[in-house]
């Protein structure tokens, strides 16, 4: 969990600071999770709170040429033993302007 928040942070940080050099700048995201309670009595760690997957998405136009788009996928590991961070999706967009 912690480990989210700090990349979370990193990003929100970084979309700032890109900002002051790009026109439009946009950060959003998606968070799924649940909720459970073990109704059992005397039952350990009766409520959790469980981070399933979080997608992080940061757009920006560099200039009248230039975009990017990346996209994180934050989801919990296999053995529940924390969260893995990948770059799902990657994109820069760029359009000379041929001819003036």
């Amino acid at each position: 969990m912690k480990k989210i928040f700090n990349v979370l942070t990193f990003m929100l940080v970084l979309s700032m600071i890109n900002s002051a050099f790009a026109a439009d700048t946009r950060v959003k995201g998606r968070l799924y999770a649940n909720w459970n309670m073990n109704l059992t009595d005397g039952a350990e760690s009766a409520n959790s709170f469980n981070i399933k997957r979080a997608y992080v998405t940061v757009k920006s136009k560099l200039s009248n040429y230039t975009s990017v788009r990346i996209t994180t996928d934050i989801k919990e590991t296999s053995a529940f033993d924390g969260y893995s961070i990948i770059l799902k999706y990657g994109y820069i967009d760029w359009k000379p302007e041929f001819g003036h």
